[in-house]
């Protein structure tokens, strides 16, 4: 079984990592394959602030929680032994992010969601930049693969200049790396800053193997 959830702060390679699984998996042929993307898990509840934003994070996270109990279910009710038939599945971001970002701070839901990732079989993977590539991977390079005036306003509401927006995801960095030493589940810290992506997922499926 394999599963991932991959944590990082933009920049960090989440999506170009995503895309390389994808690939490896169909050469495998693994026919049931679940991506969802950070909208999904995250961005659907984009910079609320009202005080029902944890309970909406909560609900949603848990929605994929049962979506994936359901199908485990209902291939262990009809028999089905066969490790590739059940869902394989990586997603862009899960509960974590959404601490970090402050959207969610409860610890008990924190680790109901942990918990039942966990037990469906699901690993962690936490992409993490050097302080030093954060200004060029973050901000420098995604307003120019990007390139829209939507993204640049992004940008743009998280500090009043290149500096304060570098502090600003170097400190979401660092909640991803705080709320990801409290879940329980078996854990992987990548530096993404070389680059490269084949030996990064190389490692993953042996971490996934593990």
């Amino acid at each position: 079984m394999k599963r991932l959830i991959v944590e990082g702060i933009t920049g960090s390679g989440k999506t170009t990592l995503l895309n390389c699984l994808k690939d490896k998996f169909s050469q495998w042929e693994e026919l049931n394959y679940l991506s969802l993307s950070q909208f999904y898990t995250n961005g659907l509840i984009y910079r609320k602030t009202d005080s029902s934003v944890e309970m909406e994070c909560y609900h949603n996270l848990n929605k994929i929680c049962d979506f994936i109990e359901y199908f485990d279910n209902g291939y262990d009710t009809y028999g089905t032994k066969d490790i590739k038939r059940r869902i394989v599945s990586v997603l862009e971001c899960f509960h974590i992010e959404n601490y970090a970002k402050g959207y969610m701070s409860n610890k008990a839901l924190f680790k109901d969601l942990d918990d039942k990732m966990k037990n469906r079989g699901y690993k962690l993977i936490i992409l993490y930049l050097p302080e030093n590539s954060v200004m060029e991977r973050s901000i420098i390079s995604t307003s120019r693969y990007r390139n829209s005036e939507k993204w640049d306003n992004y940008l743009a509401a998280l500090g009043k200049d290149v500096e304060e927006i570098k502090e600003y995801f170097i400190e979401i960095q660092n909640e991803i790396l705080k709320w990801a030493d409290l879940s329980s589940m078996d854990k992987m810290i990548i530096s993404t800053e070389d680059m490269d992506w084949n030996t990064y997922v190389n490692d993953i499926l042996k971490f996934l193997e593990g």
